[in-house]
């Protein structure tokens, strides 16, 4: 009897040892089961489409010249968190921000000389990132919304309201006008942060007519303060 019961000791460390393997093998096939599922997911995820690095202003092709009323600009709806309006008291702009989206390098204007285009790709105000916005100097025989945009100075303010009324402020820090075949080169840069601070840039072409074509570009850089 003595001796069957020491068997039976003795298989006790066998039997846990087994189990404990057992367990083992458990735990590693649910990892690998698992690991298996969430890098199938993954691959089928559609990847985010990159930003694209602007390199061209598209010029003015016929846009509207028509004048907008007070109940326009007043009624202009955007979603809360995007920019609604651009306000530069120094010029006496109070302008509306339409969507622009870019498919290629190419910056887009917006289809009335009256109004602003923000770069979707770019930051919403209060991001801590970099706001791309463009207009258009000249339509038909009429000077567009930044006419004069080459002329602000450093120190001056500039203003964005959201869709939610939210307000913020950018003081001029970089105003410069370059040709357009240094456009590839400088353009790149107002997609970027000055200073390690949130940054609105504007830009816009130089021409003397509505036209595709463009000799120069003024480029303003100016960075976020606290109300």
């Amino acid at each position: 009897m003595a001796l069957r019961i020491n068997k039976n000791v003795r298989l006790i460390p066998k039997i846990i040892g087994w189990a404990i393997i057992i367990i083992i093998v458990g735990i590693l096939a649910k990892i690998y089961i698992w690991e298996s599922h969430y890098y199938a997911s993954k691959t089928t995820q559609v990847r985010a489409t990159a930003t694209p690095v602007i390199t061209k202003l598209a010029g003015a092709v016929n846009p509207s010249t028509t004048p907008l009323s007070q109940t326009d600009i007043d009624n202009y709806q955007v979603e809360a968190t995007q920019p609604r309006y651009l306000t530069i008291e120094r010029l006496k702009i109070h302008a509306r921000v339409q969507i622009g989206k870019v498919n290629s390098n190419t910056l887009p204007v917006p289809d009335n000389i009256f109004d602003v285009s923000w770069f979707s790709g770019s930051s919403k105000p209060g991001e801590n990132g970099c706001i791309l916005i463009s207009g258009l100097s000249f339509g038909q025989n009429t000077q567009g919304v930044f006419y004069n945009l080459g002329s602000l100075e450093v120190g001056n303010k500039i203003g964005i309201e959201t869709g939610s009324g939210d307000k913020y402020t950018y003081e001029v820090k970089e105003v410069s006008i370059i040709t357009s075949a240094d456009a590839s080169k400088e353009l790149p840069k107002m997609q970027s942060r000055l200073n390690g601070t949130e940054t609105l840039s504007l830009v816009t072409t130089i021409d003397s007519a509505a036209s595709s074509d463009y000799s120069s570009i003024a480029m303003v850089r100016a960075t976020k303060v606290d109300n």
